[in-house]
């Protein structure tokens, strides 16, 4: 059973769209089925899930990050010789609600284990509620390997309740001044005590094949993430928009890789100091 949140975990001086009132109304009643929200970027389905986490009144819940968490059960997976049941108390342990921000499938590979994982989940009655910029039918959209993951989507769809977030407004850019992509270069500042500073450009980070776990391997110690060159023209035959994509957020949830395993509401609200700057070439 999915637990409600408080309905004035959600009030605020935040003007609600028609979207986000809609997913407020689903996120404050209890059901059997999780929550699979879904829509454009900046519309507000972070928020949403970080409004519910808080608001929800048990303590066996975990809001985590899904790059930084399938990093996690990976290692153990590996290191519970490949049980994934296992792996999952390892990881989760008692866990009743688990919400997963910024859910995407782009390997089959990782939608093999991503599988089973579910079906693990689901077996044990634990709460979903997870947002993704794509609908279920869009993940793992590689036309050849899609196929093989659509009995997945189907799981997904029998034990979430599917809500579109795409209202018009986007927040990150309603108040937008000049900083972010459109300056050429993105700095994400963090409070960890190694004070090292690495520069990458476009093309070495988003050319060759990477994964999540790369980009997370190295961003780990770096104090300043800093990106040369962002707009270097890429081969038509490169996804690099999509691996920037994966890069810039994988980077900005570094600062807040350790909420993997917070479960106070409390605790993941103490003031942090990321930062994001950008300045014109």
């Amino acid at each position: 059973m999915r637990p409600a949140a408080t309905p004035h975990a959600f009030e605020g001086s935040v003007e609600l769209d028609a979207a986000q009132t809609a997913a407020v109304d689903l996120l404050t009643q209890p059901d059997a089925l999780g929550v699979y929200m879904w829509g454009a970027v900046g519309r507000g389905k972070t928020w949403l899930l970080d409004r519910y986490f808080a608001g929800v009144d048990i303590d066996a819940k975990k809001l985590v990050h899904f790059h930084n968490f399938f990093a996690d059960l990976h290692s153990a997976y590996f290191r519970q010789r490949f049980s994934i049941d296992h792996a999952i108390d390892e990881v989760l342990g008692e866990c009743r609600l688990l919400c997963f921000d910024e859910f995407h499938v782009h390997d089959i590979g990782d939608g093999t284990l991503i599988a089973r994982m579910l079906d693990t989940l689901f077996a044990r009655g634990t709460a979903l509620v997870v947002t993704s910029n794509y609908p279920p039918d869009g993940l793992l959209p590689n036309p050849l390997f899609h196929e093989k993951f659509e009995p997945t989507i189907e799981v997904l769809k029998a034990h979430l309740r599917e809500i579109r977030v795409d209202g018009p407004i986007d927040y990150r850019s309603a108040h937008a001044v000049r900083r972010g992509f459109a300056a050429g270069t993105w700095t994400v500042e963090t409070e960890l005590e190694n004070t090292d500073t690495e520069a990458i450009s476009f093309a070495e980070l988003c050319t060759a094949p990477r994964s999540s776990s790369d980009y997370l391997a190295l961003t780990e110690g770096l104090t300043i993430a800093a990106y040369r060159n962002c707009m270097t023209p890429m081969p038509s035959r490169c996804n690099g928009s999509a691996i920037w994509s994966t890069s810039c957020t994988t980077v900005a949830w570094r600062r807040t890789f350790a909420r993997a395993s917070i479960s106070s509401a409390s605790a993941r609200d103490a003031p942090g100091s990321i930062s994001t700057a950008c300045s014109a070439d």
